[in-house]
């Protein structure tokens, strides 16, 4: 199989909403997307790659029965009574999985899987696209309409401020209710048991792209001061800015304050966020 020379289009019913075993069924997504420039070139190269990795996915299960369809710019995994949608549209690539009744923490790790795949190849192709995880609401999918999406930063923001039980804001269906819950763990209180909220993570955990990124931002000089260096006097490093500011442009003020921040078990992400929102950064 050879996925750079797949013309075939979609077949229809492929995705059959009207299957009895997933009437009341299980359903999630994500979207991944990324506001590069380049990004929808750059995805259009990439993607028979993670058809090629789904492929060898299904060669090497012999746990259950599953099969892969494929098609130019898509494919459809199904594993057991598990199937996923993958396509590839512009600058984006969107998961959508869906399961029984009651299969709400398979599905949770059948689409982590998925996205497993897809994080390999990108890691591979190209480490340093930023690449970002648009949660879509269940509700939506099920309904068959269009699905709204949170970002990572209001995934984030509305963990740091209400928990899993935050209830998502759906600008186009305001009478709909989803939790953080619904949406990450598929409603399941067992998955979310297992997991650690974001804000939670040490500083440490941050993504290397990200951890770019926010030192771009820092390191450059701000109209009203709220820099690197103001954001060292939030964190309580007031005494270590000489030091930090040893060498300035051949390193990154910002890379040296997160890792010396880093040594105190207590730092978080969540703490890292609410250092920046009190100096007005929400850009970061």
């Amino acid at each position: 199989e050879f996925p750079c020379y797949n013309c075939l289009k979609q077949e229809e019913g492929v995705w059959d909403h009207a299957q009895e075993r997933y009437i009341g069924g299980e359903y999630g997504g994500v979207v991944l997307k990324t506001s590069t420039a380049a990004a929808e070139h750059l995805l259009t190269v990439m993607y028979p790659r993670v058809q090629v990795q789904l492929r060898r996915s299904v060669a090497r299960r012999f746990d259950m029965e599953c099969e892969l369809y494929q098609w130019s710019q898509g494919s459809k995994l199904a594993c057991g009574p598990l199937e996923a949608i993958i396509e590839h549209h512009d600058d984006q690539i969107e998961v959508i999985v869906r399961g029984p009744k009651d299969a709400k923490k398979a599905c949770f790790f059948f689409l982590e899987e998925i996205l497993g795949m897809i994080d390999q190849v990108l890691l591979e192709m190209s480490p340093g696209l930023p690449m970002d995880k648009y949660i879509v609401s269940s509700i939506d999918i099920k309904a068959q309409k269009s699905a709204m999406q949170w970002s990572p930063r209001d995934t984030m923001a509305a963990l740091h401020s209400g928990g899993w039980e935050q209830v998502m804001a759906n600008t186009a269906q305001p009478d709909r209710r989803e939790t953080l819950t619904d949406l990450l763990c598929f409603g399941s209180s067992e998955v979310q048991s297992m997991l650690v909220k974001g804000p939670d993570l040490h500083v440490s955990s941050m993504s290397t792209v990200t951890r770019q990124s926010l030192c771009q931002l820092l390191d450059a000089p701000h109209p009203m001061g709220n820099d690197w260096c103001m954001l060292a006097v939030q964190m309580g490093l007031i005494d270590k800015v000489p030091k930090l500011d040893v060498g300035a442009g051949s390193y990154s003020q910002t890379a040296r304050l997160l890792d010396e921040w880093a040594n105190d078990t207590a730092s978080t992400i969540g703490e890292l966020v609410t250092a920046l929102r009190s100096l007005g950064r929400e850009d970061a």
